[in-house]
């Protein structure tokens, strides 16, 4: 398990983009915001965390090339400080 990067979602296209990202990877992705952890690639998890939070992703992989590319693909909404 490998915190990959902290992203902001700011609305509902975001929250359908990024899981289409994330569904794309064969491994396991959560999403973690305070003491809630869900599955990143169920949209409906995603929207019920709400907009404009900071959001740990986090792979479940051991493949350095997959989570880089993990995050790499989530750029866009990356925060500053992951």
């Amino acid at each position: 398990m490998t915190k990959v990067c902290t992203i902001k979602l700011l609305n509902d296209k975001d929250v359908s983009e990024v899981c289409g990202i994330i569904n794309t990877y064969s491994f396991d992705v959560d999403a973690t915001f305070g003491r809630y952890l869900l599955d990143a690639k169920s949209i409906m998890g995603l929207l019920t965390l709400g907009f404009g939070k900071d959001i740990d992703i986090i792979a479940h992989t051991e493949d350095l090339s997959e989570i880089e590319a993990l995050c790499q693909s989530l750029a866009r909404w990356r925060r500053a400080t992951s």
